[in-house]
């Protein structure tokens, strides 16, 4: 393993129930219109929303 990458989701959804946010969920890595990508060796956790979130890829 080569590190981690907290995206701190326990906040995000904190925040949520107390009505503090205006905008949705993010995500931990977003790819747009990519190919040949390939994530190795690391640890995500904790996302509000999707940890990789592929789109047109």
């Amino acid at each position: 393993n080569n590190g981690t990458i907290d995206g701190q989701g326990e906040f995000w959804w904190d925040k949520f129930h107390k009505k503090e946010l205006k905008y949705t969920r993010g995500y931990l890595i977003e790819f747009v219109y990519t190919t040949g990508i390939v994530i190795s060796n690391i640890t995500l956790l904790n996302s509000p929303s999707w940890n990789v979130h592929p789109v047109y890829s």
